[in-house]
């Protein structure tokens, strides 16, 4: 079930493409007022401050209730916090669904804070059954959340609940690869390959119509398997990792294939580099620069060619250099790249958006015409109706 009314998300996107193409010249002043009136159902989408607040409320409120609800059910049983914070958990999520459909919430700052409490409330019970059946794996336990966070991420879309399912993935994944050899052997490329995956699985879904719901939440999970995919194959990544799943003594070891992990190090970010041009995605080509960037770190790390202080200094220089001259080349497209703020994409969405808003603000207008009497041009082009 989907929690939040998408007519409220279908407004916000349709006003605020109204706008832009108001400012471009698509629409009319007078078609974007009747798009105003059209879709004046928005959700409640205060300031970053005010989300804030509400965020940390949202917090101290759920903990001041939970511990006191709690408390009352406790007694001499080692069922009570279970029990107490499993049937909190649950209140609170029947009225975080009210509170959302009455006062219209859209990831204002309390309701992200208590789905993460509901969440967190699911911990005691988990614990109570990992307990019972003997759990000696840590993988076990997020095997439990699993399912949870599949059913958060589809009813309420929340980026924050979608990363932590995809890294409960990956973690439940590799625990169980590092029990075989070979699976702790290709453990790197495994899991870049999953990432990989998953981000063009992803990024095809994304340009679906029915993902519209789950926007928010895919502009965060697909940069993040890029990156995962990145810091599988890293070099310091996999050389600390190895040391610690094979108990080895730290400052870590040397690594078989180095060399091979090396060149990954350094070509991933190129290729991230690549795909963010062709997409024309900038998130993508910012994760390329956030890699190539962890790349000098671990390059420096093994390597020091400078003081740290100077390595600094002339990196700032170079990077603010290149900025420079990269703003003064696209100050014309080159590429389909510029620094001037693009017209709308024409996408499947804004398509359908920009059609009904010309259609209904042109149906209200045929409406106030008043017809006979009057002479007709051309096509009703003429001076008088």
């Amino acid at each position: 079930m989907k929690v939040y009314q998408e007519s409220w998300l279908i407004n916000r996107y349709a006003l605020g493409l109204a706008k832009k193409l108001q400012k471009e010249g698509t629409l009319t002043t007078a078609q974007a007022e009747a798009a105003q009136k059209l879709h004046a159902d928005l959700p409640y989408s205060p300031n970053i401050f005010i989300k804030a607040l509400l965020f940390i409320f949202g917090f101290i409120g759920f903990g001041f209730g939970g511990s006191f609800f709690t408390l009352l059910l406790m007694g001499d049983s080692n069922w009570g916090l279970p029990i107490g914070a499993l049937l909190y958990g649950g209140g609170t999520l029947f009225g975080l669904v009210h509170i959302i459909r009455q006062r219209k919430l859209y990831f204002s700052g309390i309701d992200n804070a208590l789905i993460y409490c509901i969440l967190g409330s699911l911990g005691p019970v988990f614990m109570k059954v990992s307990e019972i059946n003997n759990f000696k794996e840590p993988w076990q336990f997020g095997l439990l959340y699993l399912p949870f966070l599949l059913m958060a991420v589809y009813s309420f879309g929340e980026p924050l609940v979608a990363l932590g399912l995809f890294f409960d993935f990956l973690f439940i994944f590799s625990s169980l690869l590092v029990n075989y050899p070979l699976g702790k052997a290709f453990l790197p490329f495994i899991l870049s390959g999953i990432s990989i995956a998953l981000f063009f699985l992803l990024h095809r879904f994304s340009k679906r119509r029915a993902a519209f719901y789950w926007q928010t939440a895919l502009e965060w999970a697909l940069p993040a398997t890029l990156l995962c995919a990145y810091f599988s194959v890293n070099y310091m990544v996999v050389r600390y990792a190895n040391a610690s799943l094979n108990d080895l003594p730290m400052p870590a070891p040397e690594i078989q294939f180095a060399w091979l992990f090396w060149t990954l190090t350094f070509l991933v970010p190129l290729l991230q580099l690549g795909l963010g041009i062709r997409l024309r995605d900038r998130s993508i080509i910012v994760v390329a620069l956030v890699s190539a960037l962890y790349s000098i770190v671990t390059y420096r790390h093994y390597h020091s060619l400078l003081p740290l202080e100077w390595g600094l200094l002339l990196g700032g220089l170079i990077l603010a250099s290149l900025a420079y001259a990269l703003l003064r080349y696209l100050k014309t497209p080159k590429f389909g790249f510029s620094i001037t703020p693009e017209s709308s994409k024409t996408n499947l969405l804004q398509t359908v958006v920009l059609s009904h808003l010309t259609k209904t603000t042109q149906s209200a207008a045929s409406q106030e015409v008043k017809m006979g009497g009057g002479d007709f041009g051309g096509g009703g082009a003429g001076e008088q109706y």
